[in-house]
């Protein structure tokens, strides 16, 4: 330190050398920039040394759930339906080439998203020093010194972390990385002489927009901040320099701002107000809590102690402008800074516009665009001309310069040393959300998820003390309880589970951990209807579950429905390739159906993978013995199933006109039988069951031809009247919801129906209408 300290002074004091004709020649070499790069690289790489083996935690489950992301043939058509098959297409395609390479190995990921952040780091460096170096009265030596310390300022600082060793987060690294390098390429571009060069420079330019945009919605402020830059140092506000400049700019930032609002703002409202109802406040809640949001922010930076870093910070909404009486203050210091942006605009513009980024970039990513109140991450990009700004005032009023790169030094060093404290939390799951308990006692959250690191460790009794705390702050909180029925089921107390997880649906219909933890206590006891109701409603919100499908082919299986059993299998091994238990119920269901063949080799492949499977040895030793007893039997007679099935739903018709509905039942099961998925079958069993009042089979059927058909309204309203025969009103609200939402409006009907008559006896029913109409 003291010898690089040294050599930066000699630097700064050196008299600088001239030509001839007076003119400064720049007596910072290209290899000294070099070292200086090295320096910002050796320390990141330094400080985040402890978090490669740190585990995939929190929301990381995006990770390791998504099937879209789990890249197994590496080829141009592969590459291509990641990036168009789900959101934020970039980083998507970058985690799932690290599942290509490593799979689940989270040593790759953390080294990629190390690179991202050290590639960040450096093209900041580089567009600090293209806008400095726009000023031609600064001196160069001092130009790279100060673009060095603002990015080695921002690249160490422990509000980084999050954004690095918090896998998923690589959204906003590689969003900040590609924006940074659209800013970086339209000032060359601005710059450059030659037209050829100043039109690659501009495409570059327009295509890392578009990455940064199709890799997190934060680039959202990119096109603004071209034009601000622009006009803040390559135009005079008082007159413009150079129109067709100006039209260039325009131009990009049309470009670029397409797909921005497309991307952006689809949908915004309506997420607005999803958000407002999950997190229980409101929008004016929301807006209210900004300026205190950003205080905090700025204190973080200003201050980024290990003890200050919270996974899950505790802060509380503004009910009103009043309340809490922070409000008032943190709104004057918010309108303060930007008043002296607008003050600085003539004299400083430079740090005019840094103050301006900064506050523009914390915008778009917190207040409607955040569905909790302080994220660290969220600051990756706003925060870096924040490290520029405290630069810029260490060196203009700290002297002599030899003290301001001293202190400058002392706080990178600080950080960096802060940064490696605060990795190793994220070391293990339980160390992250212990010390998130500790600095949040009084949110539910990171009890639960504490609770849920206690539970993986085997501390039973720990875990519930935890899921108890979480539930105390807040009654309805459904994933505590979800965890909670979890640990009473795997206790054996079964009855208080099933209690847990209806208490859960009542609440949360649409919850698909409870659907399936029910639905596999009451397999396990033989209520194969009940089982297979809250299996498909899981389906229904999940299709892609892949347990749920699984464990309905077992379900299947037991009552002796082969033929399902094997075409859910077949999905479910579509969904988990590699599976060794979905491959032995699949033979097990194949047997069934004397399908020896196929069954035998899936058999043989789940023995390959888990040689222990006790089931695959026992029914491939049987699926042998039947192969040798059927070997020159003369092959079976097929009829035509075209035919059958019609033969099938007209009787089923007329056993339903005549009122006969336990034979229409028959008939229609055995047409699904040839036709799983055949809406028409589904609709008239359904019918066949209702008349028979047999409800809950027809919510089954009902559910299953939603499968058929998602956007089926009138399917919809009859799960509703399923549920409110049933005696669960609240649900039935649920699902009427849905029905609106799906176009429905027969008001008439929901207000006169019979089935729905404990539903309008509920106090929010009237509300539902009303509000449903007002819709409309």
């Amino acid at each position: 330190m003291k010898k690089l300290l040294q050599n930066m002074l000699e630097t700064v004091t050196t008299k600088p050398v001239k030509n001839e004709s007076g003119t400064e020649i720049v007596d910072i070499t290209l290899r000294f920039k070099i070292f200086l790069l090295l320096i910002m690289v050796f320390s990141v790489c330094l400080i985040y040394s402890n978090i490669l083996e740190a585990p995939f935690v929190f929301d990381d489950f995006a990770i390791t759930e998504s099937r879209s992301l789990r890249l197994t043939n590496l080829s141009f058509d592969s590459i291509i339906e990641r990036i168009g098959g789900v959101g934020r297409s970039i980083p998507m395609l970058t985690l799932a080439l690290n599942y290509y390479f490593g799979e689940f190995n989270v040593i790759g990921y953390h080294i990629v998203n190390i690179v991202i952040h050290i590639m960040t780091g450096i093209l900041l460096f580089f567009f600090i020093k293209a806008t400095l170096a726009l000023d031609i009265s600064r001196p160069p030596r001092e130009i790279i010194l100060i673009a060095f310390f603002a990015a080695f300022l921002w690249l160490v600082h422990p509000l980084q972390i999050q954004a690095v060793t918090f896998t998923i987060q690589r959204l906003a690294s590689i969003a900040a990385m590609f924006y940074i390098l659209s800013c970086l390429l339209y000032v060359k571009a601005r710059l450059a002489q030659e037209g050829w060069k100043m039109a690659l420079l501009f495409a570059g330019c327009i295509l890392s927009g578009f990455l940064a945009i199709a890799s997190k919605e934060i680039a959202g402020t990119l096109p603004g901040f071209i034009l601000l830059y622009e006009l803040y140092f390559l135009q005079d506000f008082k007159r413009i320099k150079s129109r067709k400049y100006l039209i260039y700019a325009a131009v990009i930032i049309f470009v670029i701002s397409v797909p921005v609002i497309w991307h952006l703002f689809k949908g915004a409202l309506s997420m607005v107000e999803t958000v407002a109802r999950m997190y229980g406040h409101s929008i004016s809640g929301v807006l209210l809590s900004q300026p205190r949001i950003f205080i905090c922010y700025f204190g973080l930076f200003l201050f980024p102690h290990p003890s200050r870093l919270n996974i899950d910070h505790d802060f509380i909404y503004s009910t009103s402008f009043l309340e809490p009486l922070s409000n008032i203050p943190s709104l004057i210091i918010v309108c303060a800074v930007l008043t002296c942006a607008v003050l600085l605009l003539r004299k400083d513009r430079l740090i005019s516009f840094s103050i301006l980024w900064v506050i523009g970039n914390y915008i778009i990513r917190s207040s409607f665009f955040g569905n909790d109140t302080i994220f660290e991450h969220r600051m990756y990009l706003s925060s870096m001309m924040f490290s520029l700004i405290l630069v810029i005032i260490v060196f203009r009023y700290i002297k002599p310069r030899v003290l301001a790169l001293g202190v400058l030094c002392i706080s990178i060093t600080f950080c960096s040393f802060w940064t490696y404290e605060r990795n190793k939390v994220w070391e293990s799951e339980y160390a992250l959300w212990n010390d998130s308990v500790k600095k949040s006692p009084n949110k539910a959250r990171p009890h639960n998820n504490l609770g849920l690191a206690l539970a993986e460790m085997g501390r039973q009794d720990e875990a519930m003390e935890q899921y108890y705390e979480a539930l105390k702050i807040n009654p309805i909180y459904h994933k505590a309880f979800n965890n909670l029925g979890n640990l009473y089921e795997k206790e054996g107390r079964y009855e208080e589970a099933i209690s847990v997880y209806e208490n859960v649906l009542e609440r949360k219909p649409t919850y698909v951990s409870a659907n399936y933890n029910i639905a596999n206590i009451y397999m396990k006891f033989g209520d194969f209807k009940k089982a297979e109701n809250h299996y498909v409603t899981a389906l229904i919100f999940k299709p892609d579950h892949v347990k749920s499908i699984a464990n309905l082919a077992v379900l299947m299986m037991k009552q002796g429905r082969s033929e399902e059993a094997v075409r859910l299998g077949y999905q479910a091994l579509e969904l988990e390739p590699h599976d060794a238990e979905i491959m032995t119920n699949l033979g097990g269901a194949l047997l069934l159906r004397g399908e020896i063949d196929i069954a035998i080799y899936y058999l043989g492949k789940a023995l390959a993978i888990s040689p222990d499977i006790e089931e695959a040895r026992i029914n491939l030793n049987a699926a042998h013995a039947a192969l040798a007893q059927t070997k020159g039997a003369p092959p079976r007679s097929s009829k035509n199933n075209d035919e059958r099935y019609r033969h099938f739903m007209e009787r089923g018709a007329d056993y339903l006109n005549i009122g006969t509905y336990w034979l229409a039942v028959d008939e229609f099961r055995l047409a699904l039988s040839l036709r799983p998925n055949d809406y028409q079958a589904l609709n008239s069993l359904s019918i066949s069951y209702i008349k028979q009042h047999e409800y809950y089979n027809a919510l089954i059927t009902l559910k299953k031809l939603l499968l058929v058909e998602p956007e089926n309204a009138s399917a919809n309203y009859n799960i509703a009247c399923m549920y409110s025969l049933l005696n669960k009103p609240n649900t039935a609200l649920f699902w009427l919801g849905r029905t609106v939402d799906q176009g429905y409006d027969k008001w008439d009907l929901m207000l006169s129906d019979p089935d729905l008559e404990n539903v309008r006896n509920l106090a929010e029913f009237g509300d539902f209408i009303k509000e449903s109409q007002e819709r409309e």
